[in-house]
């Protein structure tokens, strides 16, 4: 809202629009107390990602498409700012009330609507979390596999999709790109669906008219409200794990994973990690990490490999070819999952499995830690380039072991690459403006390497407006405004 007309400043407006909420959503799921608005105003990596908490007026919980679009029209009649989440597990930023007003946590929309075998596809609202979803596959139907996902078991399936997460299955898959249609509520109240559903009871695909399923996905709710979703799955299939090691990253990166990639062996995730995440992950503190590893003598290039096969004699000849592969490439060590854990102290053997499904166990390694980190999507040809450059500079500038982290997807085509920040202690106010200054940096440093950022919210998009193309961001800028001409929708979010 504009300043002079926030709501909270003028007690009979906010009255007003708090009893017009409770008519929609009824009294109890409807709040302006202190403690809830404090909850609203940060995410769970608990810094907020650079940004100050910001309370928003409001807090709503609507349960049915009709009662989101009665909302999205109350806040167009009196000039409202709304930001859309799910659960309250967001991670940097991306849905801040930066101008107060309404937040619309849509957890209590939560069915899981249908599940197609036939055609692989299954039909969510917004609140269905992975844990749900794993649950109710598991129970309904064992043959299939949930696509899992790098998160909290309480984070949202839709939400993870539409701000380009990374599905457990991204190799196979990608990440937006298994959305396959969507139901959205416009900053203007109308409803509409994308992909087959427009003209089909099938959710088939984005396929074959005018693909509009694209201008909400990454947009962070800026240009509409998902009210249902139809995610791709997939059936189960026997699987094995494997733990490669070698000493270069670069060598690691081209001789190992760029080989891999190519050769399809029925890899579903790919997972590559420097030293400083694997021992974070084995439980090792940051004062005990080298800032150059491989001078150290440590392997610098880890990569974690899930392989699905139909049959055991398939997956033996998998196995066979990325050992080959792996050894040609100069791998160090090939094994098992398990035979890595072994490795690891008992108490921190859990820990990966866990990085693997939930990677929240280990942002918490040490007491008060921290998490931050400058996620991208970026090519593999600029991948090393990028990653020696990062490393260097928290060295060097920083005295800082970066935690390199990056899965390739949908086939290799690209890489989600991600420069943590893990287990910083968050009551020193110093270091955790050190780490703060390391993010942005490494964010400058990924678009001089042709990767982009992503959950993008307003320090990112700075970054991202001064390499971007002005006639494109002219265009985004024109289309949002078509779409939501008040303004009101997640201000300050998915916007250039």
């Amino acid at each position: 809202m504009q300043e002079a007309a926030r709501v909270t400043e003028i007690t009979t407006e906010f009255q007003r629009i708090y009893d017009l909420l409770a008519s929609i959503v009824g009294e109890g799921y409807v709040s302006t107390r202190k403690a809830e608005r404090f909850l609203y105003s940060r995410d769970w990596t608990g810094t907020t990602s650079l940004l100050s908490p910001v309370e928003p007026d409001f807090v709503v919980m609507p349960k049915t498409t009709e009662e989101v679009q009665r909302i999205v029209r109350l806040a167009n009649r009196y000039n409202i700012p709304l930001v859309p989440q799910c659960t309250n597990l967001t991670s940097l930023g991306v849905a801040h009330s930066w101008e107060g007003g309404i937040r619309i946590d849509l957890r209590r929309m939560n069915r899981i609507l249908e599940v197609n075998e036939g055609d692989m596809y299954a039909v969510l609202e917004p609140g269905v979390t992975w844990g749900d979803f794993a649950k109710y596959i598991d129970e309904h139907h064992p043959e299939f596999a949930h696509p899992g996902c790098h998160g909290p078991a309480g984070a949202g399936v839709v939400p993870m999709y539409l701000s380009w997460g990374m599905p457990n299955d991204g190799f196979l898959t990608g990440s937006a790109e298994n959305i396959q249609g969507l139901e959205v509520i416009l900053p203007t109240g109308e409803l509409i669906r994308t992909g087959s559903a427009i003209a089909s009871p099938y959710w088939f695909g984005r396929l074959p008219l005018l693909d509009i399923t694209g201008l909400f996905v990454g947009a962070m709710g800026s240009t509409g409200i998902i009210t249902k979703a139809a995610i791709g799955i997939w059936p189960k299939h026997l699987k094995s794990d494997i733990y490669i090691a070698a000493p270069n990253y670069r060598e690691g990166l081209y001789q190992i994973s760029k080989k891999l990639v190519r050769a399809n062996l029925g890899i579903t995730w790919f997972m590559t990690v420097n030293h400083a995440c694997l021992a974070s992950f084995g439980g090792q503190p940051n004062s005990n990490i080298p800032l150059d590893p491989e001078a150290a003598g440590q392997p610098d290039y880890h990569a974690i490999i899930t392989v699905k096969a139909y049959s055991e004699k398939e997956m033996d000849a998998k196995l066979e070819s990325l050992t080959e592969i792996a050894q040609a490439g100069g791998a160090a060590h090939i094994s098992t999952m398990e035979d890595l854990l072994t490795s690891f102290p008992t108490e921190n053997r859990s820990i990966l499995p866990n990085v693997l499904n939930e990677p929240s166990q280990t942002y918490t390694i040490v007491q008060d830690g921290g998490l931050e980190y400058s996620g991208t999507y970026g090519p593999m040809d600029t991948h090393a380039d990028f990653y020696y450059a990062c490393r260097r500079l928290c060295a060097e500038k920083y005295n800082w072991p970066i935690h390199w982290f990056s899965r390739f997807m949908k086939g290799g085509h690209y890489s989600c690459i991600r420069p943590c920040f893990f287990s910083y202690d968050r009551n020193d106010p110093e270091e955790v403006k050190r780490v703060h200054q390391m993010a942005k940096d490494c964010g400058r440093i990924a678009l001089e390497h042709g990767a982009i950022p992503y959950k993008a919210n307003p320090w990112k998009m700075r970054l991202i407006a001064e390499k971007a193309d002005a006639g494109s961001v002219e265009f985004i800028r024109r289309l949002q405004k078509f779409l939501d001409p008040k303004g009101i929708m997640n201000p300050g979010s998915g916007r250039v």
